[in-house]
């Protein structure tokens, strides 16, 4: 939806007529002559050639703001640069917002950054189950918050935060041998390890027996198992 559109309403609520989108009448200066002035109901009856009420059109071209018509006077209303946005118009004023956010919800095709990054290193993630996992178990904030920031390049380890103060010790909180990164802090990391591999011991011993942890399993919080293994949670 272009700039503007959110100011024209009808009692506080967004426009949606099915049959002005179906006659391709999306746009503010479609409702406007050369002059910038507003059609008649005569003039836009004759122009787009549909029946449409007189208390409909009026209702539509009572929802457009004076500030909005201002633009248009005195300009070529056919010159795409004044077009203040797309109108959606709807019969059912209750369910508006719902349908207009559906008819631009099919054109979004930016996707996050990091997803493309990750797969770089992991193939074939299956990105819906990573963003369900946080709320599909009782996940509490603090994992929920660390596991967003891995996801999302922005965890405070101290490789990252050197970045906004140099002088800052680098080594792992843990080990201390190493530069503290993310992949170390939470995989590579000699305290790290033995955690991972007293909890490897535990599924496998009351779980999984075929389980073996990757360093994917634990940046991405999940784990593929065989579909008979019910009782696998991971």
């Amino acid at each position: 939806m272009l700039r503007n559109s959110l100011d024209i309403l009808f009692k506080n609520k967004s426009l949606f007529l099915e049959t002005w989108v179906q006659n391709a009448i999306l746009l503010v200066a479609q409702l406007v002559n050369k002059e910038g002035v507003l059609l008649t109901y005569n003039d836009f009856i004759a122009l787009y050639n549909f029946p449409v009420s007189v208390r409909k059109f009026s209702m539509v071209l009572g929802a457009i703001p004076s500030g909005t018509l201002m633009l248009y006077k005195n300009t070529d209303s056919s010159i795409s640069t004044y077009l203040i946005g797309k109108i959606c118009f709807s019969q059912e004023i209750g369910d508006n917002n719902k349908k207009i956010r559906s008819l631009f919800q099919g054109d979004i095709v930016s996707l996050p950054y990091i997803i493309s990054y990750w797969n770089r290193y992991v193939p074939d993630i299956n990105w819906k189950t990573v963003w369900m996992i946080p709320h599909k178990y009782l996940i509490v904030n603090k994992v929920k918050e660390v596991s967003f920031k891995i996801l999302n390049k922005c965890y405070p380890a101290s490789h990252y935060m050197v970045k906004f103060k140099r002088d800052i010790n680098t080594n792992c909180t843990f080990c201390g041998d190493h530069p503290e990164t993310v992949t170390h802090l939470f995989w590579y990391c000699s305290s790290t390890q033995r955690f991972w591999k007293e909890f490897s011991r535990f599924v496998i011993v009351h779980i999984l027996r075929e389980f073996s942890l990757r360093w994917e399993n634990v940046l991405f919080c999940f784990f593929k198992f065989p579909k008979k293994n019910d009782k696998c949670f991971l």
